[in-house]
């Protein structure tokens, strides 16, 4: 007996285990297809490629592994603890049976479809909704396959099934509606109804299964051929969709997701055997029954820690956890009923409905997945405009491009886009291409140096587009330090594998004041990876003359990958940092996305003009015409200021600060670069003006140089003339 417990319980912290990495590897592989495109109409043919390839290769890989064990001798299979699918050794006229023969073609049919499309459910729901919000949903799938039961027998429902399912749904509802209430969109809600009908289909499954001989063996033979049918099914499907469409074709070639999917899909396989094969030999029928409503309360469970997807917790969420579960003891306590199930057609003709209900429901309408990562309060999002649309099939062909292996061609498209929002956009896809294959999945800790806490709201702004990507990638800030750096201290740090450490974009590669903090992180993190985050290089202009010592730095380090924001620095460091990987990738501050803000404006033109090292001190400001109002003046360090509850929370309000500062324009002139790009995020008519280290044309001819918004300009004299004829197109627009 103790033996028997023994077993049991190993088998169920398996079967949780595996479920959890089943599911974790199978979003984090969809999420990374995902993130390679941006756009409405891209995002949701490569979310529904993304899905059935996942999909398609847990079937495919299930069905060979199953077939592999099946082929193992006796002894093996008793040695490895596998000895509950011993061959039937029923005979007829003296030969064995092969049981997974006797399965009817109605069954055949149920379980293949009923499987499939339960796992192609499960697995889209993962990109509208939290993973433990699904999970939830998913904990009352025994309830969902009794009540199912008892509808297609014509059975009478039992009391405590009558009692159990109100509060469960209640418990459901409470749970989803308050986890995350930032999520509670189209989406969201759409994920929720597809973890709801993977419940309804795996209880078709389940069904379908128990009418099978009780040998494990039977029901193995059963799972490895109604696998194989799903992975023929969408294959087939696959390969229709994505002969539609060259370019899909080629993105789902360039995106590095293999070792994800073949994790998922040996993780699936596995807890799917375990459930259905080995569980129940050492569990009783109850007792499997609650065995499978905590695996997945703990599932769900491990994702709201370790994925940490959901935003907020309430006091309402864990009084809904502990409804949910109530409502699952009730209808557990009873036991199961032994009834006679329904005819085969009955659930045949219900699967094949439901069938057709997905297939309906991901052809006619999928939406968007939630935008992530966007920490900011003012509304931050992507135009439903698809700046793609016009392209010519050789120009899309440009979205296939791996720009992780192919950085020189990450700004062909962007070079060529006209409006601001759409060139916000493709930096956002250019940022995630490069990011998802720098960040690996076990990758959760980072580490922020040279973070910078002066008034300039350009580097604030940087911040929180930095933050936005760490927190894209669920990567927690552990330890941040402020330039120049002298105070960091890296004593406590803990160098595991799962750290990774940026260095702030904002400054400049070869600038001395960033020198001592770049040679002692690097130093101190030598066996983990090291990110800089997209900046420029200023050599060889005063006092930008030390490149040769950041080289020498960042060279002897193994694993240090260099981001630069514009053409020139890329070309610079490539000749410079050839022992580094580096990148051609857009300014953090994109990150943000388009910003909109409903205020009005107070002046015609705000003006931003530095007043430091890099201005070009030899050219005078123009003389303004009259009937127009200027503000000239650069960042105003107190004004709006307000401080926050910690260091983040106030970096935050100063940045937006001013954001709100250049709303009040109609049009905005500067020399500083950031502030060029905040009104690009804003959507605001521009122009920027070169400083001395020329970073604001490089910028902008390499990702900007067909704007019709914004302008580049050499003199302030130009930038005047250029900003007046901006002015006259905004207000002939009012």
């Amino acid at each position: 007996m103790g033996e028997k417990i023994w077993k049991g319980l190993t088998a169920f912290i398996l079967w949780t285990s595996f479920s959890f990495g089943a599911h974790y590897y199978a979003r984090t592989a969809i999420l990374r297809y995902v993130n390679s495109e941006t756009g409405q109409n891209h995002v949701s043919r490569v979310t529904q490629a993304a899905v059935v390839m996942v999909t398609m290769c847990q079937m495919a890989i299930g069905s060979l592994m199953l077939n592999v064990v099946l082929k193992l001798p006796r002894a093996m299979r008793s040695w490895c603890g596998l000895d509950v699918y011993s061959v039937d050794t029923s005979k007829s006229n003296g030969k064995s049976k092969d049981s997974a023969a006797m399965v009817s073609i109605g069954q055949k049919v149920t379980l293949t479809c009923s499987h499939v499309m339960a796992t192609l459910c499960t697995n889209a729901s993962f990109l509208f909704t939290a993973p433990s919000i699904t999970f939830m949903v998913k904990s009352f799938e025994p309830l969902t396959t009794a009540l199912l039961s008892c509808l297609m027998t014509g059975s009478k429902i039992e009391t405590h099934i009558i009692i159990s399912l109100p509060i469960v749904t209640a418990g459901c509802i409470g749970f989803t509606t308050t986890t995350d209430l930032e999520m509670a969109t189209s989406s969201s809600h759409f994920g929720i109804a597809l973890a709801f009908l993977s419940n309804v289909l795996l209880g078709l499954r389940n069904i379908a299964l128990k009418q099978q001989t009780d040998k494990a063996d039977t029901r193995l033979r059963c799972l490895a051929s109604m696998s194989l049918n799903s992975a023929v099914f969408l294959g087939m499907g696959l390969v229709i969709h994505l002969i539609r469409s060259t370019y899909l074709l080629k993105m789902m070639m360039s995106v590095n997701g293999a070792q994800l999917i073949i994790l998922s899909s040996c993780f699936h396989v596995i807890y799917t055997f375990i459930s259905t094969c080995i569980v129940l030999r050492y569990i009783s029928v109850v007792g499997h029954a609650l065995a499978n409503l905590m695996k997945r309360i703990l599932v769900a469970l491990a994702f709201f820690v370790i994925v940490h997807q959901t935003s907020s917790t309430t006091v309402t969420s864990w009084i809904s956890l502990c409804v949910i579960i109530i409502g699952l003891v009730i209808y557990i306590l009873p036991g199961f009923t032994n009834r006679k199930l329904c005819e085969n057609q009955q659930h045949l003709w219900l699967t094949l409905v439901l069938t057709l209900t997905v297939v309906a429901m991901t052809t006619i309408y999928i939406p968007a997945p939630p935008t992530k990562g966007n920490p900011q309060d003012v509304e931050s999002h992507s135009d439903h405009h698809d700046p793609y649309q016009n392209m010519t099939d050789n120009d899309r062909n440009l979205l296939t491009v791996n720009l992780f292996e192919n950085p020189n061609k990450a700004n062909w498209l962007s070079e060529n886009l006209h409006k601001q929002e759409d060139v916000v956009n493709e930096a956002i896809r250019v940022q995630n291409m490069i990011f998802s294959n720098v960040i690996q999945p076990h990758h959760k800790k980072a580490v922020l140096v040279n973070v910078f806490e002066w008034v300039n709201k350009g580097d604030q702004f940087i911040t929180i587009g930095e933050r936005t990507i760490l927190q894209r990638y669920n990567l927690s800030i552990v330890y941040y330090c402020f330039y120049p750096g002298d105070k960091c201290d890296f004593s406590k740090i803990p160098r595991t594998k799962d750290t990774i450490l940026f260095i702030q974009g904002a400054g400049y590669i070869g600038h001395p004041a960033h020198l001592p903090v770049v040679r002692k992180a690097v130093h101190e993190f030598q066996n983990n990876r090291v990110i800089m985050f997209p900046t420029s290089v200023c050599h060889p202009i005063h006092p930008c003359v030390n490149i040769s010592q950041f080289a020498k730095i960042y060279g002897i380090h193994k694993d240090c990958h260099i981001m630069l924001r514009d053409k020139p620095s890329y070309e610079m460091a490539k000749h410079y940092f050839k022992k580094n990987r580096n990148y051609l990738v857009p300014d953090s501050a994109f990150a943000v996305g388009n910003i909109r803000l409903n205020l009005l404006p107070v002046y015609d033109i705000v003006w931003i003009k530095r007043n430091d090292w890099e201005a070009n001190k030899a050219d005078p400001l123009p003389e303004f015409p009259p009937g127009i109002t200027i503000q000239v003046t650069d960042w105003i360090g107190d004004w709006m200021k307000q401080s926050g509850k910690d260091f983040f929370e106030s970096h935050q309000l100063h940045a937006f600060s001013g954001v709100l500062f250049l709303a009040r324009a109609r049009v905005i002139i500067t020399d500083r670069l950031h502030a060029h790009l905040i009104s690009t995020l804003l959507g605001k008519p521009n122009v920027v003006i070169n400083s001395r280290t020329k970073k604001q044309s490089n910028y902008y001819m390499t990702w900007e140089r067909k704007l019709t918004n914004s302008y580049l300009a050499n003199t302030q004299s130009e930038a005047l003339r250029k900003a007046l004829i901006l002015l006259r197109k905004h207000k002939q627009t009012q």
